[in-house]
């Protein structure tokens, strides 16, 4: 009994590190909102880096949708990922810093103690230099000593299209059908690293800790009626 559970958890984290590559719509598995229209966000925090992954979402609507709504919407959406912004002074929401917690295991924080609300994201003055205090997590952050670089596609970037940088920030994008949108982190300041290495983002599973916990308290229920059992008898 104790080898079949375990390995039923062995198997959930083994499913939970597994992640798809992206070459186009149809390979997304976490999908954001609802509606007729739909594009795809990657982001990328390994600066021109093929080896590490970029992570992909997908986000669906009706009417007007900009590429901030997007972004926060996806943030809000999926448990592990966190956003640092600014406030809106007449030229768009400020991107300052991404977050994401890689290792899954629901423990996510940044160097500086910035506190992120419920749905991930946190408002603050231009940032540099905070880092995950989780080794096991993904956060980069900056507006003098780096910068998210903010691309799209004409076409799919993976197949046939090409990135290149976009001429707004993520207020000032409104998106179409078919979008691709990118986000990676720079250091350079040349505007010209976009994300490599797609892979689509998991929809988050109930953690390996709660998910240890019930297959060991059903294994103690096991026991208990086995004890029971035999008492009676």
């Amino acid at each position: 009994m104790k080898k079949w559970l375990l390995g039923i958890f062995l198997i959930h984290v083994g499913s939970m590190a597994h992640a798809g590559t992206v070459s186009s719509f149809d390979d997304i598995e976490f999908w954001v909102g609802s509606g007729q229209n739909s594009a795809a966000l990657v982001m990328d925090w390994q600066e021109d880096s093929s080896s590490e992954e970029a992570w992909v979402w997908g986000y669906r609507w009706d009417g007007d949708a900009s590429g901030e709504d997007m972004l926060l919407e996806i943030v809000a959406a999926d448990q592990r990922l966190y956003a640092r912004i600014g406030t809106d002074s007449g030229f768009g929401t400020p991107l300052y810093g991404l977050g994401y917690d890689l290792n899954d295991n629901d423990t996510f924080g940044i160097s500086d103690g910035t506190a992120f609300n419920s749905e991930g994201i946190a408002v603050t003055g231009n940032h540099d230099g905070a880092a995950a205090t989780d080794i096991g997590d993904l956060y980069h952050e900056g507006w003098y000593s780096g910068f998210w670089n903010y691309a799209v596609s004409d076409g799919n970037p993976y197949d046939g299209g090409a990135w290149q940088s976009a001429s707004s920030g993520i207020s000032g994008r409104i998106l179409s059908d078919g979008d691709w949108d990118g986000l990676t982190y720079e250091t350079d300041w040349g505007f010209d690293s976009f994300p490599e290495n797609p892979h689509a983002a998991q929809i988050p599973e109930p953690s390996s800790c709660l998910l240890l916990g019930s297959l060991f308290a059903g294994l103690g229920l096991c026991q208990l009626c086995f004890l029971l059992k035999r008492k009676a008898s």
